[in-house]
Formats: structure tokens, sequence, C-alpha cells
């Protein structure tokens, strides 16, 4: 099955319709908060593809992976403020350290954005590295 952003805007409102039209009012309440948006990229994607441009300094595949999965897991307690299904540090050390971690993530893509090119980039997170390894550690 494809996921929802390999499906065209057209087809899908086709099938949130047709799963509208099948469920009677309570039962549209209950979903129809996830049926608002399923073509956007969850927070893990979005923080994946942030971190291209410098996921040379952020480790190994397994790393970023584990980075991701912590933020998100940490991002989706913290939102939706329900206890960890999964075994999640939440220790104000760990918040911390995935906190700057995402801020240099965030500032990257700034510099991106701002036109900085690719070895502008580089030269400034090797600096930050130098200065802040807790930032780029994970």
């Amino acid at each position: 099955m494809p996921s929802t952003s390999e499906v065209s805007d057209e087809e899908l409102d086709k099938v949130v319709k047709k799963i509208r039209s099948q469920l009677d009012g309570e039962q549209w309440k209950i979903v129809e908060g996830r049926l608002a948006y399923p073509n956007e990229p969850n927070f893990g994607e979005r923080l994946r593809d942030l971190l291209q441009p410098i996921k040379g300094h952020l480790g190994n595949s397994d790393e970023r992976k584990s980075f991701v999965y912590k933020a998100s897991a940490m991002r989706n307690i913290l939102t939706h403020q329900r206890e960890p299904r999964e075994n999640v540090d939440m220790s104000p050390e760990s918040l911390i350290v995935v906190t700057r971690k995402i801020r240099a993530v965030v500032q990257t893509k700034l510099l991106d954005l701002l036109g900085f090119s690719a070895a502008e980039i580089d030269s400034i997170v090797m600096h930050q590295i130098k200065n802040r390894l807790d930032v780029f550690l994970l």
C-alpha cells in the first residue's frame, strides 16, 4: 500500500469523502483530525530532511535514525501529554541534548536558506563542534 505522500491530493480527497460517507457523526469526530492533513510529512520525516546538509557530522545512519527516533518520541510524549509507550529517556539531561541538536539542525537549515554554501556551512558546523561538542554528539 502506498504511503499518503505518494497519493495525489485528488485521489486522497476521494478516499476521505468515501470514508466520511460511511461514518456517522460521532465516528467522524473520532477520525476527522487524523484525516485533515494526511499528505503532510510527520515530524520524523521533516527532521530527516533537515539533517541532510549536516548528516556527515551526526554520526552514521544508525546514530541518525536513533536521534530522529528519540526526538520524535520525546516530541510526541510532550505534545500529546501522555505516558511513553516505549522506553524513552525523558530525563532533563536527555531533553537538553536532544533540544541542542535540534537547535543546531535548525540553525544549519537557516544558513542554507540564507544562501550560505555547503563549504561555508561545513566550516561553521566544524567551528561549533570544536567549541560545543555536546551539541553534535549523538
